[in-house]
């Protein structure tokens, strides 16, 4: 036979109480609230990454293009109206030539300075300009420790440069930030880096800087 207290105490383990199911309920909903102001922030820091991947895979592009062509190519960083809308966002473009005028024909006696000269009268052809995802923009660029200088809207676009073997002049960092973050400018911030020795770039979270050495293509992280 089952006594009363059994009777009881398999009751309480059928099933919650009333107020149990209440304290679920606040916890749920708490949650709820707190889960949007979370997901905007991860959205934010996704098309951070987004745009460091793409200013990464554009300056590999821009090599690439510049091996293929046989011809120097360039990494324009900068402001462009795009989206048939008035208002600038931080873009790039890739500027390079696979067609010489006909005064640029190469000469294998031709002088350095000729050979310059040639090189001025290319016909340089421009990629769309490709913004960077939304609320996100250009910091800076260094090529020496700490002397960064901003990518203004308005102003001259910044080129990267790779010659027909691919290589670039030096190394160079560039930030990017999110403006949508809310957090320091440290943790919005992040830097890509061009290795001005192999010619590749990488990206790290935060603020960072080119050593003060003989070797340019060393990075202090």
């Amino acid at each position: 036979m089952t006594s009363g207290s059994q009777i009881a105490r398999t009751r309480r383990l059928a099933g919650f109480t009333l107020l149990e199911v209440m304290a679920v309920v606040l916890i749920l909903g708490s949650v709820l609230l707190i889960v949007p102001l979370n997901m905007d922030g991860w959205g934010a820091r996704s098309r951070l990454d987004l745009a460091a991947n793409s200013v990464i895979a554009s300056i590999h592009g821009t090599k690439e293009q510049a091996i293929q062509d046989g011809y120097d190519a360039y990494l324009e960083l900068g402001w462009a109206v795009v989206d048939d809308t008035d208002e600038e966002r931080s873009a790039y473009r890739v500027k390079f030539t696979n067609i010489a005028s006909e005064k640029a024909t190469r000469d294998d006696d031709a002088t350095e300075a000729q050979e310059r000269a040639r090189s001025r009268e290319r016909e340089w052809l421009y990629t769309e300009w490709r913004p960077l995802p939304d609320d996100i923009e250009w910091a800076g660029v260094s090529e020496r420790k700490d002397a960064w200088r901003p990518i203004s809207q308005g102003g001259k676009a910044y080129s990267i440069h790779f010659d027909a073997g691919g290589n670039t002049d030096q190394s160079i960092a560039i930030r990017i930030k999110s403006v949508a973050l809310d957090v320091s400018e440290e943790d919005r911030t992040i830097t890509i880096v061009l290795n001005g020795l192999t010619s590749e770039a990488s990206w790290v979270d935060g603020k960072h800087e080119i050593r003060e050495s003989l070797d340019q293509a060393a990075f202090n992280y």
